[in-house]
């Protein structure tokens, strides 16, 4: 493909012309054509090759560009610590997408659980079943208690916890 070609295809993603499944399988592998199309719409990761997805330059230049690029990217970049962190400090319903070692990563976790507590549910269960984890978890943000087992929600020490951290804990585990 010529250069005038690519520049056509460039300037019609610009301008939503073009639809992304229609770029040519040989400009999906080519990693100065990703970057480039990057620059003009993030949405160019999604159909990239699957080890232009891998390449940590364009992964993260399409996660900074929206987070929502990284729930496309390879599992090697969403087994990376650092792209995580940057990803889920950004957005951290991301985190749902980690990798599994990544969402039994204790650090990792509580980082998400004070973003946004819901998101405890996608952590791994030997983190959930961990009566330890799950009282330094209600300290950080009492609303995960609704995600911690059912035996840990019937444990008397983490109700209370959780209680005292949120009293909206009180109906849910009344609710049990």
């Amino acid at each position: 493909m010529d250069k005038k070609e690519i520049e056509e295809i460039l300037k019609s993603i610009a301008n939503y012309s073009c639809s992304l499944k229609d770029i040519p399988e040989e400009l999906l592998s080519d990693k100065d054509f990703i970057l480039l199309a990057i620059e003009t719409d993030e949405q160019v990761f999604e159909y990239a090759s699957k080890e232009l997805r891998a390449d940590k330059e364009i992964a993260l230049k399409a996660i900074e560009k929206d987070s929502n690029m990284f729930k496309h990217a390879s599992e090697e970049i969403r087994t990376d610590k650092e792209i995580v962190l940057m990803v889920i400090e950004k957005d951290p319903t991301m985190f749902k997408y980690a990798s599994e070692e990544l969402r039994a990563d204790k650090e990792i976790v509580l980082m998400v659980i004070e973003k946004d507590p819901i998101m405890f549910q996608y952590a791994l269960e030997e983190l959930r079943t961990d009566k330890n984890f799950i009282l330094l978890a209600i300290e950080k943000n009492g609303m995960v208690f609704m995600f911690a087992s059912e035996e840990l929600r019937a444990d008397k020490e983490i109700v209370l916890k959780a209680i005292e951290k949120n009293h909206i804990c009180l109906c849910l585990h009344q609710k049990n």
